[in-house]
Formats: structure tokens, C-alpha cells, sequence
């Protein structure tokens, strides 16, 4: 039964919606190593299309600020070198988490808080890993992550990379994940061992853009793998 609840899930998502979806994560950096972290959340484009097909009486099951995140920021709340948590939400579908950290230590802890398992992943059986951390050295920001898939998760991903999938997958585009560093300085070099990413760099800022379903795809993936000089 869970197996068929995500595989609708996943379908539903990476089929009919998949061109509605976009996450960022931000890092502020300041030249003594604290900083801020913002993740955001955009399914405007996704409930907009969902409320098209759903009657009046279900369309108040998507307003966002009714919902209560109150367990998403407790996570955060009380971390050695984490403050100022925030979460933000409105009716048209983008959530925002944002808190200060006081050192990249601290801001890979919460990091490693936020990816632990919740009640829904529990609930599906779903069982896949990352190891996700931000690195430091010098005037050198950069970032690896791998993800170990669990076993319904790499046959689900591997159904939709079957040529019987493949030309409907074409159809879509696919949900972006965008990490945008906010340096203190200008970027001087930019090195990325990910295949596929976009890279745009503006004076201070770089923005790294990335297809989010590469990041599924395969049992043992290297997720970001990454570095900025400035």
C-alpha cells in the first residue's frame, strides 16, 4: 500500500507538475565565517495548476497560511550557533525557511537536522541518505553531498528512466534546485564536478542551477560537489 501511494506520488509529480516546482537555498556569507541560510519553497505555479481541477469546497486545503510549521522550524530552535529561526508561508504556495548561523560547523548541523527523516517519509517506507555538508578553507566556500537511495526509491527512479517512460519524461520540464552564495567579496574561480549545472556569476554573488531529478537518479549519486574562491 505505501509503495502505491508514492508510486502515485511520485508519477503525479514527475509527470503532470514537474515543470511547476523550484527550491533555493541561499548562503550569506560574511567575511568572519557567521552568515544566514534561507531555503525557499515555490509551488505557486503547481497549486495554481491544481486548483483548475479541484472544486471551490477543497480549495481552502491549499492555503499554505493555514498551515502550521511550527515542526519545521522547531528543529532548528536551540542548535549550538543557530538563531533567529523563521519560517514563512502564504496562500499561493511559497514556504521560506531562514535562520542565522554563527559558523559554517553550525550551519552544517542544522543542515544534517533538516534532511532526518519525517513522519511522511516513515509513513511511505522510504529509507534513502545524504550526507550533505558545506566546506571552508581559506577564501574558498564549497559544498558535497551524496545520496545513498533506498531500495523503492532506486526502482521507482529507474522505471522512469525505462524507454517506456522516457519519451512522456521528455515531455516536462524538470524541477529546478537553485544554491545562491552571497560572498563577501567578488568570485574569483568557480569550480563544479556536477554534470549539467548552470552557472551564473554577478559580482558577489553566484547562483548554481541544477535539474532536480539528476539528483535521484541512480542507487549512489554525488549530489554537489563544489567549490568558490573569492
Amino acid at each position: 500500500m505505501r509503495r502505491l501511494l508514492y508510486t502515485a506520488f511520485l508519477a503525479l509529480v514527475l509527470t503532470s507538475f514537474s515543470a511547476c516546482f523550484t527550491m533555493t537555498e541561499e548562503v550569506t556569507l560574511r567575511s568572519n565565517g557567521s552568515g544566514s541560510f534561507a531555503r525557499t519553497v515555490d509551488m505557486s505555479q503547481l497549486l495554481g495548476m491544481m486548483s483548475m481541477f479541484m472544486p471551490d469546497s477543497l480549495k481552502d486545503s491549499l492555503d499554505f497560511s493555514k498551515m502550521d510549521f511550527n515542526e519545521m522550524t522547531a528543529r532548528f530552535v536551540g542548535l549550538n550557533g543557530i538563531s533567529n529561526v523563521k519560517s514563512d508561508y502564504d496562500k499561493s504556495g511559497i514556504i521560506t525557511l531562514s535562520f542565522d548561523f554563527k559558523n559554517l560547523t553550525a550551519l552544517n548541523s542544522a543542515i544534517t537536522k533538516g534532511t532526518q527523516k519525517d513522519d511522511i517519509t516513515k509513513e511511505l517506507g522510504l529509507d534513502a541518505t545524504m550526507d550533505d555538508k558545506y566546506i571552508s578553507k581559506g577564501r574558498c566556500i564549497g559544498r558535497t553531498a551524496s545520496m545513498k537511495s533506498d531500495k523503492t526509491t532506486s526502482e521507482l527512479m529507474d522505471m522512469f528512466k525505462s524507454d517506456e517512460y522516457k519519451d512522456v519524461m521528455n515531455m516536462f520540464s524538470p524541477p529546478t534546485m537553485r544554491i545562491v552564495y552571497h560572498l563577501p567579496s567578488p568570485a574569483k574561480k568557480i569550480k563544479t564536478k556536477e554534470k549539467g549545472v548552470q552557472v551564473i556569476k554577478d559580482g558577489n554573488d553566484v547562483t548554481l542551477e541544477y535539474n532536480m531529478l539528476d539528483m535521484f537518479m541512480g542507487k549512489n549519486k554525488k549530489v554537489y560537489n563544489h567549490s568558490i574562491k573569492y
